[in-house]
């Protein structure tokens, strides 16, 4: 698998050789996008293209270069590499999601919001598990039911 060649102890994928693996070899972007909307139950759409990966335009704002973005007709998708886990790197990711939801948001346009896929994929678990993929929902305490279907992340766990 393209991991082995550059996976190493010392940590993860380095961001440069994380985004060219997907870049440059869309059968593997392919393959993570339609496995994470299968995962979710979500329909597929292959209308997927490269964005600029400002998350958000101001300046002024830390974290605002995500690894990868791509839109299609019903989908954001932001794809992060991270070689550690830290209450950074999850505030840091959920900053993204917000920012790709926030954007989005124009006068009079309030019902014509994309779903965002955050698809994190993982040098060890964030949760500390033993899973390969664990999926995250906003979930509802009292009613068990989904809160809001506009974002979903998809953590692969590549320790497992």
């Amino acid at each position: 698998m393209y991991f082995n060649k550059l996976y190493s102890e010392s940590g993860f994928i380095k961001d440069l050789a994380f985004k060219k693996l997907f870049l440059e070899t869309p059968e593997f972007l392919n393959f993570v996008y339609e496995y994470c909307l299968q995962l979710l139950g979500l329909p597929f759409d292959d209308t997927i293209d490269l964005l600029d990966n400002n998350v958000n335009d101001n300046i002024n704002i830390k974290n605002r270069e995500s690894d990868l973005l791509y839109e299609s007709d019903n989908y954001l998708i932001n794809i992060e590499g991270n070689s550690q886990t830290s209450v950074s790197v999850n505030l840091k990711n959920l900053s993204y999601l917000c920012a790709l939801l926030l954007r989005q948001v124009k006068p009079g346009d309030a019902d014509k919001v994309k779903k965002v896929l955050q698809i994190n994929i993982n040098n060890k678990s964030p949760f500390k598990t033993k899973n390969f993929i664990n999926i995250t929902e906003l979930i509802d305490s009292i009613t068990n039911e989904v809160r809001n279907e506009l974002f979903f992340i998809v953590d692969f766990n590549l320790e497992n």
